[in-house]
């Protein structure tokens, strides 16, 4: 029996929001040995039965099953292909028509933009690195039958509507070459969607757009005002599209994100929190009003990587009183992410955590290898009311990263248990290929060390380490370690996107930086100014 068990495009499953040509590859299994293809037919329509094809190669005599570009098929703008394959085999076997796969185009063309670059900050907060909220009231009829989101930032963003998170991706858009490559998000709203008032917002931090970032340790190497740029489009069932876009009626207000940086850490005052700022009713007449950036738009590019995501937690492994007396929460394993934490207590009350990835000889907290960057976090508690009895606030940071397995509990509202801390494992989202285990222990822990340290280093580049004041695209150590990155995890959506940072920033006569994005050569001229001057 011969069949396809899985067609990806451009290397990811039934991908939302892609704006580059298209290649097919599929996987067959046989009950037979010694099998290879021999011929295939590719059919791509705009229906799910396929009665309106827009592409049938044809039998075509071939043994390639990867790569496979449909010539001569042209996609168009907000539209969703369905994709099916049948194969014939040495044995002389003819599968049936494959399980059907989809692909869905984003905004093809810098002109179908409608949406404007929106900032909720002036030239004076060049210094800030707190986040700002913003958000826009649209009306609707009817539930739509279906809406798409294409959303960027210049800085780092979180989507919400109507009163919920957007998706599960972190660190949107991405780390590129803000001045020439700026990659955007294709998210499915159509379900957050109802008839009447709805309500668009998000949360925009500094990233590594303008915090500080970079051997030099300066701030701005981008620009010194971080911004929005969203664009939606709904389809109705009159076959009528509406498109809202970002514009000046948007608003914005300080978040409770006071501070937040990649070195450094975040500070987030619970207080602050406004109840509702991102759902329908919220009265926002106290909120001021957003002003625009001008964006060069032939810049905007799908998002054509691997996404960054939570991929797995763990519980605390025992927690450790130091000979200097500190509280040190030990999670057994050296990670990338951050602690999800759960406290009660009084308004004001803090929760401050400071992370680290060893101990010193004595068995006390270190933090010597960090350099400059503090690598904490502080939480704020709004605590409960007068009187009332204490509610457990749940937090996690939002655009901040930590290399760690060692966490100090500076403060805390009550016992530190382990049940109210976990490590939340984050890094870019890659399928497992590859593994390797044998009979000596010594190497299979130094298999897990190169996997722990893949995991650890691949949150959106491919960076030298993920705790001190760098964390940077080193092109020699991804060189070194592409072979066996490519071995354990199925890497070409994270190195296709790395690569094309990478010919953005190649010098003039084709030279390979050092770095990539490389952060120093951006910081010093940008469109005939000084990088640390533009907007």
């Amino acid at each position: 029996m011969l069949e396809i068990t899985q067609i990806t495009c451009n290397h990811q499953i039934d991908p939302v929001g892609i704006d580059e040509d298209v290649q097919f590859s599929w996987i067959l299994e046989s009950t037979n040995r010694q099998v290879t293809q021999q011929s295939y037919r590719l059919q791509i329509a705009r229906d799910h039965e396929f009665a309106e094809l827009v592409y049938d190669s044809g039998m075509v005599n071939s043994e390639t099953s990867v790569y496979i570009k449909p010539e001569g098929f042209v996609s168009e703008s907000c539209k969703r292909y369905y994709v099916r394959v049948s194969v014939s085999d040495n044995w002389g076997e003819q599968s049936g028509w494959s399980s059907t796969a989809i692909f869905e185009t984003a905004l093809l063309d810098a002109a179908l933009w409608s949406a404007e670059c929106i900032t909720a900050e002036h030239d004076q907060d060049a210094e800030s690195s707190d986040g700002r909220i913003l958000r826009s009231v649209f009306h609707l009829n009817d539930k739509p039958v279906s809406a798409r989101a294409y959303v960027t930032a210049l800085g780092l963003y979180e989507l919400h509507l109507n009163g919920e998170r957007v998706g599960d991706l972190l660190f949107t858009p991405g780390w590129t070459a803000y001045q020439s490559r700026l990659l955007y998000q294709t998210y499915d709203i159509t379900d957050f969607l109802q008839p009447g008032e709805n309500v668009i917002g998000a949360l925009v931090g500094a990233g590594w757009y303008k915090g500080v970032m970079g051997l030099s340790k300066q701030r701005n190497n981008y620009g010194r005002t971080a911004a929005l740029l969203c664009q939606i489009e709904i389809f109705c069932a009159d076959g009528t599209r509406k498109t809202i876009s970002s514009d000046t009626s948007w608003k914005w207000f300080r978040s409770a994100v006071v501070f937040s940086e990649i070195y450094d850490g975040e500070i987030y005052d619970a207080r602050l929190e406004q109840e509702g700022w991102n759902a329908p009713g919220f009265d926002d007449s106290h909120w001021q009003e957003v002003a625009i950036k001008p964006l060069d738009k032939s810049i905007l590019k799908a998002h054509d990587g691997a996404v960054v995501r939570k991929i797995e937690r763990i519980p605390v492994s025992r927690i450790i009183i130091t000979p200097s007396g500190e509280t040190v929460l030990d999670f057994g394993q050296n990670l990338t992410g951050w602690v999800k934490c759960t406290a009660a207590g009084n308004p004001g009350d803090t929760v401050e955590l400071r992370h680290a990835e060893i101990l010193d000889t004595e068995g006390n907290f270190y933090t010597e290898n960090l350099g400059t960057a503090k690598a904490m976090v502080r939480y704020i508690l709004k605590g409960s009311s007068a009187g009332g009895s204490e509610t457990a606030e749940v937090f996690e940071p939002h655009f901040t990263f930590q290399g760690f397995r060692y966490v100090k509990v500076c403060s805390f509202p009550g016992p530190v248990i382990p049940e109210n801390f976990s490590a939340e494992v984050i890094h870019s989202d890659m399928e497992p290929t590859g593994s390797f285990r044998c009979s000596r222990p010594l190497v299979n822990q130094l298999q897990h060390n190169i996997l722990w340290g893949m995991k650890g280093n691949f949150l959106d580049i491919p960076t030298d380490c993920p705790q001190r004041d760098e964390r940077l695209g080193w092109t020699g150590d991804a060189q070194i370690f592409i072979g066996e990155a490519a071995f354990l995890m199925n890497t070409y959506p994270f190195f296709r996107k790395w690569l094309r940072d990478l010919a953005a920033d190649q010098t003039p006569e084709g030279g390979v930086p050092h770095i990539i994005p490389d952060i120093m050569q951006e910081r010093l001229f940008v469109d005939g100014q000084w990088a640390d001057t533009v907007n």
